[in-house]
């Protein structure tokens, strides 16, 4: 991929909560961070790409956004993940795959149509 498209794509930094210990210890308490900051998170982020170990990008990317749905719902930072999803698909890369399908899958409509189906599929509030 040529290095003036990558330059382009915008890198926003995020500065995240830690999650804390939950009302009567519990567990962690992870309500105030963004999904990508709980092990089930995580674990569909790292899963993102054509590398070892890695699922590919779209499947990927709609189960990390179900799996978002299900667990926080309404109380997702859509937008913030949106970024998330992008920073990662854009870092891991591919050589098997074009600029445009990787442009396609990351752009808002394909984003925003994937959590509008998520949310009435899986979202529990």
């Amino acid at each position: 991929m040529p290095t003036d498209i990558i330059r382009s794509v915008s890198r926003v930094s995020v500065n995240k909560p830690r999650p804390s210990q939950s009302y009567g210890g519990k567990g962690l308490d992870y309500s105030n961070v963004c999904f990508t900051d709980t092990p089930r998170g995580r674990e569909w982020l790292d899963k993102i790409g054509d590398h070892a170990g890695g699922g590919g990008f779209y499947p990927v990317i709609l189960r990390l956004i179900a799996s978002a749905a299900r667990l926080r719902g309404s109380k997702n930072n859509w937008q913030e993940l949106k970024e998330i999803i992008r920073q990662r698909v854009w870092q891991v890369g591919s050589s098997a795959r074009e600029y445009r399908y990787l442009a396609q899958i990351t752009s808002d409509a394909s984003l925003d149509s994937s959590i509008a189906g998520a949310m009435r599929k899986f979202a529990r509030f």
